[in-house]
């Protein structure tokens, strides 16, 4: 981790009394806090993925929708949302309302730390169909904690061979 070889480097400093790792420290801290840095350490991890137009996106047979849209709570006993994400959501719906697969799957995430006895993809399906998508054509993978999780799951349920998952 980064932030550990920094306060390393600053130990050792002190350490040894030499100054110039103290100082290379602070270089390093003030350069990847700049967001030069972390826009193209971004685009180096990430790659340079643009969004599509929807006219441009073949037809599937479904559309995925992974998790990492909402935050779930409990306040006063009640579930409560916060939308963290709702770009994926509402991309996925667009798709589905002009037709672009017959299937919806939003993948049932919960967090560990979460304390709300509902999973994302529950949650985001009740969403779905309060915009005009039917719950028949709107499926929910089971529990799952990470991506690796929710590709299994997904391959498990593939609703056909071809799908469109948006990210």
């Amino acid at each position: 981790m980064p932030i550990m070889i920094l306060i390393l480097l600053i130990v050792i400093g002190i350490y040894k009394k030499r100054n110039s790792f103290i100082y290379l420290a602070i270089a390093l801290l003030y350069t990847l806090s700049t967001p030069i840095f972390s826009n193209a350490f971004i685009k180096l991890v990430e790659g340079e993925q643009h969004r599509k137009s929807i006219v441009s996106i073949e037809r599937a047979d479904t559309i995925v929708v992974p998790r990492g849209i909402l935050s779930l709570h409990k306040i006063d006993g009640e579930d409560y949302v916060e939308w963290d994400d709702p770009d994926r959501f509402f991309g996925g719906i667009a798709l589905m309302k002009v037709g672009k697969a017959p299937n919806l799957i939003f993948t049932g995430a919960k967090m560990p730390w979460g304390d709300s006895s509902r999973t994302e993809g529950a949650t985001l399906a009740d969403y779905a169909a309060d915009y005009g998508i039917p719950y028949d054509y709107i499926f929910v993978s089971g529990l799952l904690i990470n991506t690796a999780d929710e590709a299994v799951a997904v391959k498990k349920m593939a609703l056909g061979n071809k799908i469109i998952l948006v990210t």
